[in-house]
């Protein structure tokens, strides 16, 4: 799932700050100083707000927050009693509350708490109905069951249709800790197409909320301190500095990813080529083109590779290359042809020996880009807009569920885009 040019699901968790002030002008303010941060999302726990359960003051907080945050993801969570939150709505009138944000169109999750409704699958159908997504989740702030009750909680939030599925409980000890981990480890690998959040809360579970790259929790929770350095506390007990936690997070993904290859896919146009050349030349890995591998080894160019065997023909030669390449010793920058992802043996290849980063960019962006080439043998007679938009559209799931992370290139040169994946990779 891509959301903003976010990958939810794979590799190195998002970072989430909440919003929990009271008043209107407190909560615009800090929005306002959040926009700005490096952060992957935003929850604005509705609850806290003194007008919460008014249509009008939430549509208002929730326009305002679209609007300030940009790219960023923005999620609505009214936090219930019940789950360790100040919002006394129940019922039907919790309900009437998650559906009032999603009807909005200015968030891209409600958070809906699977134990506060009375038929989840109906209710999410309804929320995603107005094109919004769900997280479902569960908290205890008492303790943290068994493993197999863990399993059944995300089970059913799983077949209910939920986008996201969290659970936060509060460990008594490091084995509660751990078992949670572990637990959500095994529903990922079940699972592996379903995003899930897994935190132990308090101090004793700050290592769930540094860790979820090891596995498989796919967006952790932080604090921050406003524009006048006055703490936000966070939105629940053992929430680590946003600066610090990004810090951690980054190292413990450089280490995850040591060694590894890394693969570069996107449409054509969105600087796979350029961009890998100059990561290369900021790290001192060699650099591997497939198209150019396959144009040496058969002596001939890919538009005449094309017009000789075919689409089919030359991915074979391409899933070949790539074989030879997943088998070379030491780290590579690999770039890839746009249609690589087309073969699932390909994406395999790809998984199994590195990190697969997508390259974006929108339609407009790319035909600036490749216009002028005469070598896009794909766009040959259709070298136009709606062309690339709708063969894009053809690839664009195929790309998101390879990817384990995406890069936007539309508003950033060469250089700022290749030292950003440096940062995350070296």
């Amino acid at each position: 799932m891509i959301i903003r040019g976010r990958k939810i699901g794979d590799g190195m968790p998002l970072l989430c700050v909440s919003v929990s002030d009271v008043t209107s002008r407190a909560i615009r303010k800090r929005i306002m100083y959040l926009a700005d941060r490096e952060l992957d999302a935003v929850e604005w726990r509705a609850d806290n707000f003194n007008l919460g359960r008014e249509q009008e003051a939430t549509e208002k907080i929730l326009s305002m927050g679209r609007h300030f945050l940009r790219d960023k993801i923005f999620i609505y969570t009214y936090r219930t009693v019940n789950e360790g939150g100040n919002g006394i709505a129940t019922g039907q009138d919790y309900e009437r509350i998650v559906l009032m944000a999603a009807s909005s169109n200015s968030c891209d999750f409600v958070d809906c708490e699977i134990n506060g409704i009375s038929e989840p699958g109906s209710f999410i159908r309804q929320i995603k109905n107005y094109g919004c997504r769900v997280i479902a989740s569960c908290h205890d702030f008492d303790g943290t069951p068994d493993s197999d009750e863990i399993m059944a909680v995300l089970t059913r939030m799983k077949d209910a249709g939920a986008d996201i599925c969290k659970v936060a409980y509060t460990p008594k000890n490091s084995n509660d800790v751990h078992r949670l981990m572990e637990t959500v480890q095994r529903f990922k690998v079940l699972n592996p197409g379903v995003p899930v959040i897994g935190i132990s809360m308090g101090e004793l579970g700050v290592e769930s909320r540094i860790c979820g790259e090891f596995f498989g929790s796919c967006l952790t929770f932080a604090a921050v301190e406003d524009s006048d350095k006055r703490s936000s506390g966070g939105s629940a007990p053992g929430q680590v500095n946003y600066t610090q936690m990004g810090e951690a997070l980054q190292a413990i993904h450089r280490a995850a990813c040591c060694g590894k290859k890394l693969y570069f896919i996107g449409f054509m146009g969105t600087g796979k080529t350029s961009v890998t050349k100059k990561l290369c030349r900021f790290t001192g890995c060699d650099w591997v083109d497939v198209d150019r591998n396959i144009e040496v080894s058969t002596g001939k160019n890919i538009t005449d590779i094309f017009d000789e065997v075919g689409e089919e023909g030359f991915r074979k030669l391409e899933t070949g290359e790539l074989q030879k390449i997943a088998d070379m010793p030491g780290r590579l920058v690999v770039s890839c042809g746009g249609g690589v992802v087309t073969r699932e043996e390909n994406v395999r290849i790809m998984r199994e020996s590195g990190e697969i980063i997508l390259l974006t960019a929108t339609p407009e962006t790319v035909f600036s880009r490749v216009s002028g080439s005469l070598s896009r043998p794909i766009l040959n007679g259709h070298m136009n807009i709606d062309y690339i938009r709708e063969l894009m559209s053809l690839r664009e799931e195929a790309y998101e569920r390879a990817a384990t992370a995406v890069v936007r290139t539309d508003d950033m040169g060469v250089e700022q885009i290749a030292r950003h994946i440096k940062k995350l990779y070296f």
